[in-house]
């Protein structure tokens, strides 16, 4: 079977249109590139914002929270700029379950299921990460 002349003729066309001044669309490529990727980075910002923290835990084992517990969180969130910006502790949410306190102490490790945070907007860290939380035998009168 032999080929088409024309479509031999186009081939040698898109193959130039890919091949010829190389360089130049490469360099144009890598341009590009490095345009987008700053734009994108300008557009989210990082930022640190202190967070009150809520502890939940369960009554009826007869115990009760005693000594210093963090009231405040540091978290670190990264996202669109406008959004992170205007970001406020009243648009984020951190609290804490404690379903099955133990008598003692407790250790407890905050994650980014214990956070309530806008759309858009990522968790990247948490300062303290990790407390202790005491428990002791409520006194009946």
């Amino acid at each position: 079977m032999a080929k088409n002349p024309d479509i031999l003729k186009y081939g040698e066309l898109v193959k130039g249109w890919f091949t010829n001044n190389l360089r130049i669309k490469v360099v144009a490529l890598v341009i590009a590139l490095t345009a987008w990727v700053w734009i994108a980075i300008g557009m989210n910002q990082k930022a640190s914002i202190s967070v009150p923290m809520r502890i939940n835990y369960n009554l009826d084992k007869n115990l009760v929270m005693v000594g210093e517990v963090p009231e405040e969180i540091t978290v670190t969130v990264w996202g669109p700029r406008e959004t992170v910006r205007t970001l406020g502790a009243s648009q984020v949410r951190l609290w804490v379950d404690i379903p099955n306190p133990s008598k003692g102490e407790n250790r407890i490790v905050l994650g980014p299921g214990n956070i309530l945070l806008p759309e858009k907007v990522v968790l990247i860290g948490m300062e303290p990460k990790v407390f202790l939380v005491e428990f002791v035998e409520k006194k009946s009168k």
